[in-house]
C-alpha cells in the first residue's frame, strides 16, 4: 500500500488559528506584535507525495492545457473566466522543465497504445467561494456598576480560493476499458488563500505559491541520463 507524506508552508510563521475545510481556508488572527501585515503572508501551501513513486525515473509529462473549475452546479456565483490560467500553467511548466522533466504534445498520445503515453499527466484545478462571517461584540458601558448587556452582531464577507496541482503517475496506470484508466496521484500541491487584491496581485501570489510547492518538494526531479 502506498504511503503519503505531507509538507505545509506558511508564507509567514505566526500563531494563527487555521481552519481548513474541503480545501478552503479561513484565517483568524488577533492584533498583536508579529501579526500579518499583508494577505499574501496568510497564504498556505501544502504538498503531498506518494512515497512509492519513483520521481527520479519519471521523465516525460503532458500538461493539461486548461485550469478546471470545481463548481457546484447550483451555484449562483459567476463562472471562472480563466484570468489566472496563464500564470498557473506557465509556472507549472517552468518548474517541471527545470526539474529535467520533458513536456510532450498530447496530440501524439494514443489512448490505446501505452507506448505513446507520457510518464506523467499534470492537471490543475481551481475553486473559490464567498464566505460570510458572523461576529458579536459588546457595546461600551455607560458608567460604573454591574449590569447585563446584550451583544450586538455584525457580518462581513470575503472570498477564499484554492489551486490544486495533481501529478498522475501513468507508469502505474491500469486500463479499465478503452475509454478510461486509473492512475495513482504521485504528487500534489495545494494553495489556499484569501482572494483579495487586483488580478495582477493575485497572479503574483499564485506565481509565488506554485514556486513554493516545488521548492518544498526536493524529491522531485528526473535523475536519468
Amino acid at each position: 500500500m502506498s504511503k503519503w507524506s505531507r509538507t505545509v508552508a506558511l508564507r509567514k510563521a505566526l500563531p494563527l488559528l487555521l481552519t481548513i475545510s474541503l480545501g478552503l481556508l479561513v484565517v483568524l488572527t488577533a492584533c498583536h506584535p508579529g501579526s500579518i501585515d499583508s494577505i499574501e503572508q496568510a497564504d498556505i501551501v501544502v504538498t503531498n507525495y506518494d512515497t512509492d513513486a519513483q520521481f527520479g525515473a519519471l521523465h516525460t509529462y503532458v500538461l493539461d492545457n486548461d485550469v478546471h473549475e470545481i463548481r457546484d452546479p447550483d451555484s449562483s456565483e459567476p463562472e471562472y473566466d480563466g484570468r489566472y490560467n496563464t500564470t498557473i500553467l506557465g509556472e507549472i511548466k517552468t518548474n517541471m522543465d527545470a526539474l529535467g522533466y520533458v513536456q510532450i504534445d498530447s496530440n501524439g498520445v494514443d489512448r490505446e497504445d501505452s507506448t505513446t503515453w507520457p510518464n506523467m499527466w499534470v492537471r490543475s484545478l481551481l475553486v473559490s467561494t464567498t464566505n460570510v462571517v458572523l461576529y458579536s461584540y459588546y457595546p461600551g458601558y455607560p458608567g460604573w456598576g454591574w449590569g447585563w448587556y446584550y451583544p450586538s452582531y455584525g457580518t462581513f464577507t470575503y472570498r477564499s480560493g484554492s489551486v490544486f496541482v495533481d501529478m498522475f503517475d501513468l507508469t502505474r496506470a491500469v486500463i479499465v476499458n478503452p475509454d478510461s484508466l486509473i492512475a495513482p496521484i504521485a504528487w500534489n500541491g495545494i494553495l489556499n488563500g484569501v482572494v483579495e487584491g487586483s488580478t495582477a496581485q493575485i497572479n503574483q501570489r499564485i506565481d509565488n505559491s506554485i514556486n513554493q510547492m516545488f521548492q518544498q518538494s526536493p524529491y522531485l526531479g528526473y535523475q536519468g541520463n
